[in-house]
């Protein structure tokens, strides 16, 4: 059935891998899915959700599959085939996720309060910042080279260059 946005707030934007005209969007209330003009309370192949959707990632390597986050679970993978929930069962300790990605070589990585996390298989391994206590992280990108550069409000700003860790604190020069 057709209906309109589920809850008073967006929180999490992505467009659709296969239809890139189509965008989805995660809300207080569950994720719909905008085509032409109208909001679809399911995606084309059926992927719904009615809890808050906090985060929100359409996967390129795997279209159709879209990978959320909500105040109750840490990720969970929406895909035609099913939903499975990713937590501390599969070394995924995160509570408030602040973002899903892909990096250039195709590893998920996720961040928040807890830290960066790498999906490896079927587990989730964390990404040494340098304060494992404080590592919170609240935001990625990457450079054409490939080094990653890591947003955490306990540390600063992380560049992981070829296995190698630069930290720059607030008192730091970027170099």
């Amino acid at each position: 059935p057709e209906q309109g946005l589920p809850g008073e707030t967006a929180w999490a934007l992505d467009f659709d891998v296969e239809q890139p005209s189509a965008l989805w969007v995660g809300a207080d209330q569950g994720l719909a899915w905008l085509h032409q003009g109208r909001l679809h309370s399911a995606g084309p192949k059926g992927q719904r959700w009615s809890g808050r959707v906090s985060v929100l990632y359409a996967d390129p390597l795997k279209p159709g599959t879209l990978w959320i986050s909500d105040r109750v679970n840490p990720i969970v993978e929406l895909s035609p085939n099913g939903i499975i929930q990713h937590g501390t069962d599969v070394g995924l300790p995160l509570r408030a996720t602040t973002f899903i990605k892909r990096d250039r070589n195709g590893q998920l990585l996720a961040g928040g309060a807890e830290g960066l996390f790498q999906q490896r298989g079927e587990h989730w391994h964390r990404i040494d910042l340098g304060e494992p206590q404080r590592d919170y992280v609240s935001a990625f990108t990457e450079a054409d080279d490939g080094t990653l550069w890591v947003a955490s409000g306990a540390v600063g700003l992380v560049r992981l260059r070829n296995g190698q860790r630069s930290v720059f604190g607030y008192n730091s020069g970027l170099s």
